[in-house]
């Protein structure tokens, strides 16, 4: 949303994964690497056919994904067109995929929607425009005899079955303002959270404020490599805050450094934490005294005298 904010109040909606504004770099930048691997994924499974091929086939076992971008320009500028590149294969690839783009901008320009991304946008919902013939360039065709009428708020014009017609736009709920639509569209999605039990949106990736191992521990990537003998998550990626594991089957020695009070000893409880979920694991632990946090079970042996060294 690099508009008027008007989208925040969809946020703790549970089909919503996330809202970006002006200024998260780092969000935007772990989405899209979201996005990229998602579409990535999506490609090798439905091998060659299209999300509707592959839903009729198997069921809904891959969500569709609805990219809303609001203000395309000021995005577009804002992030120095880093992600146009991304948006332009989105563009040609998503649709069969089941990942669909939705922008609203001030038309197809350099300053706006590049050509090499309006190129691939089928279908245009146009409201007020300056004159008859602008509207065939997003209409992709001159065959119309209606226009809008001037000066109404939400009429234009859009594509049905091959034939433009008129459209009027409706507000989403009466109220004397946009402030107190808004606060009633929050109200009604704060409800529909609190009574929602099915699966929801998967998020953007972030990393927690405060991250604990609690939080860590449940999460569904973590569960996943737990489940798999070669890795040992302990941690997230700053670059896209995706789980981080130790790959056991070609790390066979792993140097924890830094200053002092750096966190070295946190590191090594949690790799421990994390190893205990592996089947028939013994952790043996050489220091002073059992890091805080370990529970004292038969799989962790403190070796903290040189007696019991080379035992």
């Amino acid at each position: 949303d690099f508009s008027s904010k008007m989208l925040a109040v969809f946020e703790n909606l549970p089909h919503t994964g996330g809202i970006m504004y002006e200024g998260d770099d780092e969000k935007i930048s772990r989405f899209f690497n979201m996005i990229g691997k998602i579409l990535d994924e999506r490609r090798k499974v439905f091998r060659g056919g299209n999300y509707s091929q592959y839903y009729r086939a198997n069921g809904l076992q891959y969500p569709s994904i609805l990219i809303v971008i609001d203000n395309f320009s000021a995005f577009n500028e804002k992030t120095g067109e880093r992600y146009l590149p991304a948006l332009i294969r989105l563009s040609k690839e998503g649709e069969s995929n089941g990942i669909f783009l939705l922008l609203s901008g001030g038309g197809f320009s350099l300053s706006d929607i590049p050509n090499r991304l309006a190129g691939n946008i089928k279908t245009c919902l146009c409201l007020e425009l300056k004159d008859r013939f602008t509207y065939t360039d997003y209409l992709h065709t001159m065959r119309f005899e209606v226009v809008p009428e001037a000066g109404v708020h939400g009429r234009g014009l859009c594509v049905i079955d091959r034939k433009v017609l008129e459209y009027q736009t409706a507000l989403s709920l009466p109220a004397r303002d946009d402030y107190e639509r808004m606060q009633k569209i929050e109200n009604q999605c704060t409800v529909l959270a609190g009574a929602w039990e099915c699966p929801t949106a998967r998020k953007v990736p972030q990393i927690p404020e405060n991250p604990d191992w609690a939080g860590f521990e449940a999460l569904p990537e973590v569960q996943k490599a737990f489940a798999d003998p070669a890795l040992l998550p302990v941690g997230y990626r700053e670059d896209n805050a995706e789980i981080y594991s130790l790959n056991l089957s070609s790390v066979f020695i792993y140097l924890i450094t830094g200053m002092a009070k750096s966190g070295k000893t946190s590191f090594l409880s949690l790799a421990a934490l994390s190893a205990l979920h592996k089947e028939k694991a013994r952790i043996v632990l050489i220091a002073p005294d059992m890091p805080p946090g370990l529970p004292e079970s038969d799989a962790v042996s403190l070796v903290s005298d040189a007696e019991h060294l080379y035992e």
